[in-house]
């Protein structure tokens, strides 16, 4: 399923001053135990809609 607002990404990506900001808020963000997943593992993720949300806090200062 595509949603239709999103399909446009497929074509012409993330504006480049987008993905800087992306880039910035999510640089020291990492997922551990059973929410980690790399594409050289070998096994693809189990369905993710049966997963429990956390929240972690943050390791460095806001500032």
């Amino acid at each position: 399923m595509v949603h239709h607002n999103a399909a446009k990404f497929r074509k012409e990506g993330i504006d480049p001053t987008m993905m800087e900001k992306l880039d910035k808020m999510f640089m020291n963000t990492i997922a551990t135990g059973d929410h980690a997943w790399t594409p050289s593992s070998g096994v693809l993720p189990s369905d993710s809609s049966h997963t429990d949300t956390i929240q972690v806090e943050s390791t460095t200062d806001s500032d």
